[in-house]
């Protein structure tokens, strides 16, 4: 009896103290991997079927596809808690808001976002000193990009070929190009990723492309062919892709690797 009462003494003195969800299911890539760098992944258990990073993710049980949650699988996974950029299923929040599940919606389409979502991260998951770290590796690595040099290249960021896509203003990807030093072309209004037309590109005429997808067989496409940057194979093809489209602790490697691969074609 007297270790019940104990037990039961140290379980409301957790719950008095806000502590931190044991049970988390996340429905976003980028918080995945960010819960695995400050160290919480032992409350993971659960993951959106685009959660592959760390390799050790994909060995969680998939609750889920990115932003969209699989009500009864992650009923029947019992969280205390799911967490996502935005949850598409938005009738799904009432659902498990019935059933004690809290949501924690982390909007992350910035560095700033990035910063926001770190915080709150270490905040709720009871890791708060791992994520000053990450803050601080962020204020470090802005101040010494703030440092170098710009550079003259003006980069078309392609998404994917088929059908083409490609990053407008006001996009992760661009907001990486700038921290690199280098300069997006001039999206014309155009916000976040769309579709361009052939006057577009040819306008823009880019120095170079940042290539998100396979580049194999561009100098064949009927519009991307057509370009300077590729006639003249001038093709930025990063060894992590997701890095650039991805809110993640990588986003970092991306900008200085973007700076390295603009520097050598100058």
């Amino acid at each position: 009896m007297k270790r019940v009462l104990e037990f039961c003494l140290i379980l409301f003195g957790s719950v008095l103290s806000g502590a931190a969800p044991v049970r988390v299911v996340s429905l976003s890539p980028a918080v995945t991997e960010t819960i695995f760098a400050l160290g919480a992944e032992s409350r993971l258990i659960g993951r959106s079927s685009a959660c592959d990073a760390p390799t050790v993710a994909k060995t969680l049980p998939v609750a889920g596809d990115f932003g969209i949650a699989d009500v009864e699988t992650i009923l029947q996974l019992s969280p205390d808690l799911v967490i996502v950029h935005k949850l598409v299923n938005a009738n799904a929040e009432k659902v498990f808001n019935r059933h004690g599940i809290k949501v924690l919606q982390l909007p992350c389409n910035t560095v700033a976002d990035y910063g926001a979502m770190v915080q709150k991260l270490g905040e709720t998951l009871d890791r708060r000193e791992k994520a000053t770290e990450e803050i601080g590796r962020i204020k470090t690595k802005l101040a010494e990009w703030n440092s170098l040099p710009r550079l003259p290249q003006k980069i078309l960021v392609v998404v994917w070929d088929k059908p083409l896509i490609v990053a407008g203003a006001r996009t992760f990807c661009n907001e990486l190009v700038s921290l690199a030093g280098a300069q997006a072309v001039d999206s014309k209004g155009k916000t976040g990723y769309f579709s361009p037309d052939a006057e577009y590109l040819l306008q823009s005429d880019p120095d170079l492309l940042l290539c998100l997808c396979p580049a194999s067989g561009m100098d064949r496409h009927p519009v991307l062919g057509r370009l300077r940057a590729v006639k003249e194979k001038r093709l930025l093809i990063p060894a992590d892709a997701d890095g650039f489209q991805r809110p993640s602790p990588r986003w970092c490697d991306a900008v200085d690797a973007l700076r390295k691969m603009v520097e050598l074609q100058q």
